[in-house]
């Protein structure tokens, strides 16, 4: 639960609600003690802007948190220095726009997440928030309108927009889905995306090399078995290689070579029998919760992960383990199958 509470992606959503009970406060005592609907309007658009900086698949979530807390203290200092309210409106506008500049440059810098097989779901989440940012700014458009001509029904309006725009993309990020595609389609993908990394056959190495990259595997097993550092979101090959002392693209052929696996589905590995014990030591958690505390970035990339390495969903894995008698909380029969992981070169492709 500690790890659930410290989470990168836990901490945006905490901040995008501070944000707006911090700024309605401010505004509160410097219009000594009065509110109006422009100034709940501006909370909820500064809302709006920080959940925004939730991180897609694949992206910077540490960059994404330091962002979100500029975006929800940058509002605030602006509530008690300008003494209009509308005029924060642009000024958050201004900084979401610098922001997803600097967002886009991060991004673009590498180019090997293109040829991972989450870049298409990826994809998919990132043209879906470039749509909400579009209604964004729309509706922050409408309300400096609303506000001019002293419109207090539409000022209303719109508030009440933000705030259902707001309410839409925290379910999103929850569920692990874009409510931008139709359900089938979003499945469709998800599906295409499982398998699509085929075992690598062990190709022609002398004696000495397969020696090396044993060795080199069994360390890297007893790195994850004892250290656990997939439980970081951010823990990556350049992490792990740096842990056992080589290169990256040594690190990742031997994985290839002795689990079948890519390093990204190696990891997910570990993190989906991490949650299994999880389950059976609380079946009361979320499927939120799960992933988060197992160390996955969304709740679409646990789901994806637990259905590839368990033939069935978290959810689905919950309900069985909720029905097993409490007094034998081990039994695999009741709790589904376990994942098996190679112990030896022999068994060792999946």
């Amino acid at each position: 639960m500690k790890r659930l509470i410290w989470s990168k992606h836990y901490c945006i959503k905490l901040l995008s609600g501070a944000s707006v009970a911090a700024f309605l406060l401010v505004r509160w005592l410097v219009s000594h003690m009065s509110l109006t609907a422009s100034d709940i309007g501006v909370g909820l658009a500064a809302a709006d802007a920080v959940v925004f900086l939730l991180p897609v698949q694949g992206e910077n979530v540490k960059m994404s948190l330091q962002c979100a807390f500029l975006g929800s203290v940058l509002p605030v200092i602006a509530g008690v220095f300008l003494s209009r309210t509308i005029i924060i409106v642009p000024f958050i506008i201004l900084m979401l726009a610098a922001v997803f500049a600097a967002g886009l440059f991060v991004k673009y810098r590498s180019v090997r997440d293109i040829f991972q097989p989450e870049q298409t779901w990826k994809m998919v989440e990132a043209d879906a928030r470039w749509v909400y940012l579009l209604l964004f700014f729309v509706f922050c458009s409408f309300l400096i309108v609303a506000d001019s001509i002293a419109d207090i029904t539409l000022v209303v309006a719109v508030t009440t927009l933000l705030a259902f725009l707001y309410c839409v993309l925290l379910l999103r990020s929850f569920f692990g889905t874009t409510a931008f595609l139709h359900p089938g389609k979003e499945k469709k993908i998800k599906n295409a995306i499982r398998g699509m990394m085929p075992a690598v056959t062990l190709p022609e190495e002398s004696e000495d090399e397969t020696l090396r990259m044993n060795r080199l595997y069994e360390k890297v097993v007893s790195l994850m078995e004892n250290k656990k550092p997939f439980l970081d979101d951010e823990f990556s090959l350049a992490d792990m290689a740096a842990s056992v002392y080589t290169n990256k693209s040594y690190l990742s052929k031997t994985i290839n070579v002795f689990s079948g696996r890519n390093f990204c589905q190696f990891v997910n590995y570990y993190r989906v029998k991490y949650s299994v014990d999880l389950m059976k030591n609380d079946p009361h958690l979320r499927v939120a919760e799960l992933a988060t505390m197992s160390g996955f970035h969304t709740v679409v990339t646990f789901n994806m992960a637990f259905k590839l390495n368990m033939n069935l969903t978290p959810s689905e894995l919950l309900a069985k383990i909720r029905l097993e008698p409490r007094e034998h909380p081990s039994s695999c029969e009741a709790g589904g199958p376990e994942p098996q992981f190679p112990s030896s070169l022999q068994d060792g492709r999946s």
